[in-house]
């Protein structure tokens, strides 16, 4: 791949930190290979009711609400050490685990320390690669994703030959991600860039009332969270929902999630991430997202419309596509929207925010599911991600 010109900009620490960051994107996909299948295995495996998998996905999520309070000092790696690490050692426990509502504990306590640890994680990135984030973000993509699609194949297939057998394999993930947060604590930020007041963003103290401050004032912040409300509606009632119909409905194997979620979305992310790396830094957050929400809404119908598995593969192609646009964002576009010395302030109230629509997307994607049907929830998330894309469009041109 070719480095753009703007590289030399920041050499040192670009470099110095790619060095790290392309480790630990492969340590987190041999993770997320494995995660990839959680629901998949609640429900064949375990048989864990409609509500089960709700709470086994909605708490981890909704604990970004308390983001907006959450403001670690990085105090070189420590904060790794004393609670990433500990969040990785709880899966060592799925080898004795046998009931349901351990599989889900276990889960849902190793998921809530991760998202703990991702605005740490973005501030470094903000911080270490500067205004080329997007190139570097796009490439490190790249090694998480081949490494899902690997781990995500083979544990899939391995679980059709034997489904007991996720009794090492997340032991096994856990001994992983102790080494990733390992290496991520001997990553060393630049230093902090200084507010209007002489402080940084390290020092900062805010309340619930910033929340109001940061959208009375910041209008365009207000407008892109309002559109990403809209669409995290719907991805979450999808979220849910869509396993359940794969497991139910079209009577999915191990093999073929296994395909479906890694082989097939991942290898879409490989080719195209580093594009949209590109494609982020020259045309912006709004643009972006808005390609995103739409292609998104596709997902759900192509879904509806497939009677064979052939179908559903190539829906989640679709699914691959959206999900490049929309991630690269959903980590990096509260930063740069910020004001020097606000990312944050910017990226706590973003993430915040996703806890609240998790209580109530979760929710009521079953409650639909329950009282009308899984073609109603598919259709109205369409609804919802062309609403979004379309505001969002509208962003992109006054901004």
């Amino acid at each position: 791949m070719t480095r753009p010109s703007g590289v030399s900009s920041v050499p040192y620490y670009s470099r110095y930190t790619f060095h790290f960051h392309l480790r630990i994107a492969a340590f987190e996909g041999f993770i997320a290979g494995i995660f990839l299948l959680n629901e998949f295995v609640a429900r064949k495996t375990l048989h864990v009711s409609d509500w089960g998998i709700m709470l086994m996905l909605m708490i981890p999520t909704v604990t970004f609400s308390i983001a907006l309070f959450w403001k670690p000092q990085y105090r070189k790696g420590k904060l790794f050490l004393w609670l990433g690490i500990p969040g990785r050692i709880v899966l060592l426990g799925m080898f004795f685990v046998h009931q349901s509502y351990f599989f889900i504990l276990l889960i849902v306590c190793s998921s809530l320390v991760a998202n703990l640890m991702i605005p740490v994680q973005n501030n470094i990135i903000k911080l270490n690669y500067g205004k080329l984030k997007g190139y570097y973000f796009g490439r490190a993509t790249t090694i998480s994703a081949l490494t899902t699609i690997t781990t995500a194949s083979l544990f899939g297939w391995l679980l059709q030959q034997n489904d007991s057998l996720y009794h090492i394999a997340y032991p096994v993930a856990g001994i992983i991600g102790i080494i990733s947060y390992l290496t991520w604590s001997r990553i060393r930020k630049r230093a902090m860039p200084t507010t209007i007041n002489g402080g940084n963003q390290g020092d900062s103290d805010w309340s619930i009332t910033d929340i109001g401050r940061v959208f009375k004032l910041d209008k365009e912040f207000r407008i892109f969270e309002i559109n990403y409300f809209i669409y995290g509606l719907g991805f979450m009632m999808l979220h849910l929902t869509l396993p359940l119909y794969l497991v139910d409905r079209m009577h999915i194997n191990y093999t073929q999630a296994g395909i479906a979620r890694g082989l097939i979305f991942y290898t879409i992310v490989v080719f195209i991430a580093p594009m949209v790396g590109k494609i982020y830094d020259r045309i912006g957050p709004y643009k972006l997202s808005s390609i995103g929400f739409a292609v998104f809404g596709l997902f759900p119908i192509f879904i509806l419309f497939s009677s064979n598995f052939n179908q559903i593969y190539a829906s989640f192609v679709v699914f691959a596509l959206a999900m490049a646009c929309v991630n690269i964002v959903w980590n990096l576009g509260p930063v740069q929207i910020s004001p020097p010395g606000s990312e944050r302030l910017y990226m706590s109230i973003h993430m915040s925010l996703v806890g609240l629509r998790a209580s109530l997307g979760y929710p009521l994607g079953i409650l639909i599911k329950t009282v009308s049907s899984y073609e109603t929830v598919f259709i109205i998330v369409f609804l919802l991600e062309i609403i979004a894309s379309y505001r969002m469009r509208q962003l992109a041109r006054i901004s």
